[in-house]
């Protein structure tokens, strides 16, 4: 064997001892129940191994360099390499049949041709049939270590778990073990010492490897096998993710881990490369990115959160829902989306589903990030592991805010007249028994005035329902501001309104003074002229109209008279004003009423 294929080899074996860290343990046990008597310390040459601490590169270097095929003179050989002097330390009692220098020294020489002698056979042993290298190649049996060390570190190079290839320093393939010929589908006589690794590795990756190492380094690396071994060349620990092609032409991911191998005087005289099985992990890796893929893709929101409710994961339908960034997500607790109108009866249902490990479905008012509110639809499904441990909860939404909008204008126009915004009958009936209710505990007396608004008619049919609407609209806004805030004004239909005020004084008479005072003012500002703007045939058109009201008044308190009884005597009254000539006021009891009236009332 030359020497710098001992060299290499003796540097492969160093490396290959930072992955059996129980080697040098087993064999100082070793050594020291097998040679109790044996000197403390031995002096060596230099690169000369002391027996004392097994150095078993060296040892093995020398027997390697002095053997023969035929495995004459070993032994003698070996005895050759060993130290010239092999004297006790001081601090070691001599041996108790030693009496005289001479003989010590004839012992001494004895038990090291013995010890010698015995670590030759146990090596022998452990060798292989045949330890004949081919011409074409270096094997891993050449890698010769004594007992229980070169087992070990045989049945490392022999794993089928990991491709362990290692180089000269021009990148040629020197050992290629038993896991990298199952791996590739090579032999080893296929490829030492005539190929490299960059001639196994897969081009289009070899290609992106340089691209990403020259931005990182500032320097143009073509792809090649110094693109394998860039960082591990100046010393940088270097594992990363390639592809082989295997010699069938099929693709195989491995992560790989790459060291420089270097001599006594660091200079580096080959690589090591070992590559493990990346197969299960990259189609680990491509299912989760295509499950991303498919998550980021759909309309609907998704997040997952770990056991605890903080996010480590949010799709971009969530991200766009929310406002949030992903890094602003990642680790946070979703209750930063509640806020003062989110209503803790829903949280408390999310809460109590969570803790019994049920799916939650429910609808919930949440803060964006800018601060503005949106309603989702969520449900939220427990993930459990094998073991029936709830290890994370994912929650799929859908922005309703679009339909609860929509809700809340369907069900406020079953209460809310469309044209004025303001209350219509049905309102005002719930307004009413309110009203009565109240006066039932307080004593106060309620008025409900019932106006008309006078030539209405002649307004919308002369400039047309536009002008007639847009004189609805101003007397509503012109009622809403002489009343007070629990008052209420509705329109019931036509240019008809009712008021409903409350409050009053507990004496009857005094309300109606008070109600009549309200009356007046309506009246007073009603007949202020309005000016309607409107279009008619594309035309703009500015109208001046005088308007006036007839209006009926009742007051009451008694929770036995019925709100249609309220309403009609109102009614009733309003017509009488009408009848005595517009713009005025009547106020009628309810005994009033005549029998028809009382009867549909």
């Amino acid at each position: 064997m030359n020497t710098r294929r001992r060299d290499l080899t003796l540097e492969v074996q160093s490396c290959i001892k930072q992955l059996e860290q129980l080697m040098e343990t087993s064999l100082q046990g070793n050594y020291e129940e097998e040679i109790p008597q044996m000197p403390v310390a031995t002096t060596r040459s230099t690169g000369t191994a002391q027996l004392h601490h097994l150095n078993i590169p060296a040892k093995t270097a020398a027997m390697q360099e002095h053997a023969t095929p035929s495995r004459q003179g070993t032994y003698e050989q070996e005895m050759h390499a060993m130290p010239a002097s092999t004297t006790r330390s001081t601090v070691t009692a001599p041996h108790p049949y030693v009496n005289e220098p001479d003989q010590g020294n004839a012992l001494k020489e004895q038990f090291k041709e013995a010890y010698l002698k015995e670590i030759y056979e146990d090596e022998r042993d452990a060798l292989p049939a045949s330890t004949q290298p081919s011409n074409a190649a270096s094997s891993v049996r050449e890698l010769k270590i004594p007992g229980k060390a070169g087992a070990l570190q045989d049945a490392i190079f022999k794993s089928a778990n990991c491709a362990i290839i290692a180089t000269d320093a021009s990148g040629m393939i020197q050992i290629f073990n038993s896991g990298a010929e199952q791996m590739l589908g090579y032999s080893a006589e296929d490829v030492i010492n005539k190929i490299t690794p960059a001639d196994l590795a897969n081009s289009q990756e070899m290609l992106a490897r340089a691209r990403t190492i020259s931005d990182e380094s500032g320097i143009t690396v073509a792809p090649g096998f110094k693109t394998l071994v860039h960082k591990a060349a100046k010393g940088i620990e270097d594992i990363y993710e390639l592809a082989y092609i295997k010699k069938d032409g099929s693709r195989i991911p491995v992560v790989m881990t790459v060291t420089a191998l270097r001599d006594d005087d660091q200079d580096i005289i080959g690589y090591l490369l070992i590559g493990t099985d990346n197969t299960k992990r990259e189609e680990e890796r491509n299912r989760l990115l295509l499950s991303d893929a498919a998550l980021k893709a759909i309309g609907e929101g998704v997040v997952i959160t770990d056991s605890n409710g903080h996010t480590i994961y949010a799709n971009n339908a969530y991200l766009s829902m929310t406002g949030y960034g992903i890094d602003e997500l990642l680790g946070k607790n979703l209750s930063l989306l509640q806020g003062r109108l989110t209503d803790t009866n829903d949280i408390n249902a999310v809460r109590k589903s969570i803790d019994n490990g049920s799916i939650y479905s429910g609808e919930i008012l949440n803060y964006k990030k800018d601060g503005s509110i949106f309603w989702n639809h969520m449900t939220i499904s427990p993930i459990e592991n094998d073991n029936k441990t709830k290890i994370n909860y994912i929650g799929i939404t859908q922005d309703i805010t679009i339909r609860r909008k929509n809700d809340e204008e369907n069900k406020s126009y079953a209460y809310i007249d469309p044209l004025t915004e303001l209350p219509n009958r049905r309102l005002l009936h719930d307004r009413m028994q309110q009203a009565i209710a109240g006066n039932r505990r307080s004593g106060d007396n309620s008025a409900l005035i019932v106006l008309d608004i006078d030539n209405f008619k002649i307004l919308n049919d002369g400039y047309g329902h536009g002008a007639g609407d847009s004189c609805l609209i101003e007397a509503a806004r012109r009622l809403k501001k002489i009343t007070r805030e629990n008052d209420t004004v509705a329109r019931i239909g036509g240019d008809e309104f009712i008021i409903l005020l409350n409050n009053l004084d507990n004496d009857k008479e005094i309300a109606k003074e008070e109600a009549t005072k309200v009356a007046e003012k309506i009246k007073e500002i009603l007949s202020v002229k309005f000016i309607i703007e409107n279009k008619k045939e594309g035309e703009r058109i500015v109208t001046e109209h005088t308007c006036s009201a007839s209006l009926g008044l009742v007051v009451f308190n008694s929770p036995e008279i019925s709100l249609n009884k309220i309403i009609n005597c109102a009614d009733t009254a309003m017509y009488k004003s009408k009848k005595t000539g517009k713009n005025s006021i009547t106020l009628m009891e309810f005994d009033e009423l005549n029998p028809m009236q009382k009867k549909y009332a």
